[in-house]
């Protein structure tokens, strides 16, 4: 991996998926995303974490929400799937709301 900060990169971007429709909302996706958030602010020296997600899926906005990134706006008709242009919600979740939610406690940062 990388070493953040990096002049080309300077926050990781995640993604994250359930093919399987069986297997959706069993919270394998909330433990992984959890887990690999944990995992990049605790061994790089990130200042924030990044995630996008299509504006209609919203079982992967509220695991977003859950894990305390904050959407951060809208990129309108960005991606081509199925047939449509789709609108992308952009969600951020910088490293002392991290933190505050690992103490226990609730970030006033936005």
């Amino acid at each position: 991996m990388t070493p953040y900060p990096d002049a080309d990169c300077a926050w990781p971007d995640i993604g994250f998926g359930i093919g399987a429709e069986a297997d959706r909302g069993k919270g394998y996706a909330t433990e992984a995303v959890g887990l690999l958030v944990d995992y990049l602010f605790s061994t790089f020296p990130v200042e924030r974490v990044g995630a996008a997600t299509d504006a209609a899926n919203e079982p992967s906005r509220r695991l977003l929400e859950k894990l305390g990134f904050r959407r951060e706006g809208v990129l309108r008709r960005a991606s081509f799937r199925d047939g449509a242009w789709r609108d992308l919600v952009l969600y951020g979740l910088p490293r002392p709301a991290w933190a505050a939610r690992r103490r226990g406690g609730i970030s006033a940062e936005r």
